[in-house]
């Protein structure tokens, strides 16, 4: 028979649900003696970034230091990455604040449902299974009869299942109060996407392809009645300290507490190597917070 997880471990659970115990992410109730509410965090939110892909790496770096954790990943071929995160939900909106920075928000939604009265069923339920399946346990111990112990532990059997379910059930609710989920769903911008041609874009772009073939002059030949055409060079760039924006970009970034090398790499996407390079005043050491660094370009 199985006997499954101790009382002791059971109780301590129902009490959690029911109010017993403090949740990390819960806010004060309106009185001392009331039970403080459990919640759950989901967030949905779309953005548009200059690289989708180094955008959602720069998006899991943010998550991980703040403790979180990557579900899944899905990436398409450099225009979308999807992620699915499980973030702490004491600090789920701080976490999604900052991911907010990866690029630009086009659309967010943020939900906060409150559980706190299934929970509380939950834990009701489970205190009476746990009952139950306790005096199913002393019958046994008083049945002579082999009968009648069949009987009655065919009934502890089933009461042992009823335990089982209701602790399912209120781990799921734990777990889903401890921890919120958030889809973020990061476009490329559309300068940088590649387009993507259905059937009638194919058919068009062969017809293209055949109508030049047709008009296509071998290399040195001029037709009749037109004076050659004069050789067309490309302009030269200006000097890289004249782009259209007028000064070449540069990115610093304040370290803030907790920060070290290796993190700031991951955040921005480049190398130790690449980050002591573009700071000879590091040198060798790690960074210490208030100090200003520059962030070379990523590759």
């Amino acid at each position: 028979m199985k006997t499954g997880p101790n009382r002791a471990w059971l109780l301590c659970l129902a009490a959690w649900a029911g109010g017993g115990f403090a949740m990390a992410n819960a806010q004060p109730a309106g009185t001392a003696g009331d039970p403080l509410p459990r919640r759950i965090w989901t967030a949905s939110m779309t953005l548009e970034a200059d690289h989708s892909a180094r955008a959602a790496t720069r998006a899991i770096a943010l998550a991980e230091l703040r403790g979180g954790r990557v579900e899944n990943r899905t990436d398409n071929d450099g225009a979308r990455t999807t992620l699915h995160l499980l973030l702490p939900a004491r600090e789920f909106m701080d976490i999604l604040a900052a991911l907010e920075t990866v690029g630009t928000v086009v659309a967010r939604q943020v939900e906060n449902q409150d559980v706190s009265d299934s929970c509380a069923e939950a834990a009701a339920h489970l205190n009476g299974q746990i009952a139950r399946r306790d005096r199913l346990r002393a019958l046994l111990d008083r049945t002579a009869a082999a009968a009648d112990a069949l009987a009655v532990e065919a009934e502890l059997n089933q009461a042992q299942a009823g335990v089982d379910s209701a602790e399912a059930r209120l781990q799921s609710y734990k777990f889903r109060i401890d921890w919120g989920k958030a889809v973020l769903d990061i476009h490329s911008a559309p300068a940088n996407r590649k387009p993507i041609l259905g059937p009638l874009g194919y058919l068009f772009k062969g017809l293209s392809w055949t109508v030049g073939k047709l008009f296509v002059i071998r290399d040195g030949e001029t037709p009749r009645g037109s004076a050659p055409a004069a050789a067309w060079t490309e302009p030269p760039l200006p000097p890289p300290d004249q782009t259209a924006s007028g000064d070449s970009e540069r990115l610093n970034y304040v370290v803030q507490e907790g920060d070290t090398l290796a993190g700031i790499g991951r955040l921005f996407v480049v190398t130790i190597d690449d980050l002591r390079r573009a700071n000879p005043s590091v040198g060798g050491r790690d960074v210490f917070p208030g100090e200003t660094i520059f962030i070379p370009p990523a590759e």
